[in-house]
């Protein structure tokens, strides 16, 4: 008997022994999704390594899902600065030491990104009228050099 013999629809899932039509008994590319009922494959008839060959790259809706969690993990994630020093303490031996500001935005340093008119040292003593000098002279700067006469008697 061949397949022009058979009339649509005459063979039913009833009529065929289990497991006697297999993978390489199908054409390539013969079944369509539209042609599987909904729900009827499930985790079991799926092999374990399946996730590791499934090629969803040309999946727009996947793809922007993907997308937007990149560009919210972008907003959401802050950035931080730190400031590098050359020595942890001034004295009468060690007069100076230099300052530089590191910018993360999250894991990535930022720093080399940003124009240097973005950095603004700040220094806070009991001699306002001084401060506004010092900080003044050390605007524009991603690294300076401080004395120990910057913190003449105290400041921060």
């Amino acid at each position: 008997m061949t397949a022009e013999q058979i009339a649509a629809a005459t063979i039913t899932a009833n009529e065929i022994l289990s497991g006697t039509i297999t993978g390489d008994k199908i054409a390539a590319a013969t079944i369509e999704g539209s042609n599987i009922k909904a729900g009827a494959i499930t985790t079991s008839h799926v092999s374990s390594d399946f996730g590791q060959t499934l090629d969803l790259s040309s999946n727009t809706g996947i793809n922007q899902r993907v997308e937007r969690v990149y560009s919210d993990m972008d907003e959401l994630v802050g950035f931080r600065i730190e400031i590098i020093s050359t020595s942890d303490i001034l004295s009468e031996d060690i007069q100076n030491t230099t300052l530089t500001a590191r910018v993360w935005h999250g894991s990535q340093n930022v720093t080399d990104s940003l124009p240097a008119s973005r950095f603004q040292w700040k220094r806070k003593s009991a001699d306002s009228t001084a401060d506004a000098i010092w900080n003044a002279a050390h605007t524009g700067m991603k690294s300076i050099l401080l004395t120990t006469r910057d913190v003449l008697y105290s400041a921060t």
